[in-house]
């Protein structure tokens, strides 16, 4: 379990660089509107797959009643 949550926090770590990325080249101009859409449409789908492995991490300790450690 630690293994997959340390994994897991690597990942929000790279999605964190790349918002950070987007906003830079963002205030910087130089991004055009679609390619903002694009980076953004990325993103959302990273930080989506994240939400759907924490769920699945805790969906079975909720039916037992266990707490993550």
């Amino acid at each position: 379990m630690k293994e997959k949550l340390q994994q897991l926090a690597n990942q929000l770590d790279d999605v964190m660089h790349q918002a950070q990325f987007i906003a830079n080249w963002t205030h910087d101009s130089k991004f055009n509107a679609e390619q903002l859409e694009n980076e953004l449409n990325i993103l959302i789908a990273e930080i989506w797959d994240s939400q759907q492995q924490v769920k699945a991490l805790i969906e079975p300790q909720n039916a037992t009643g266990e707490t993550i450690a």
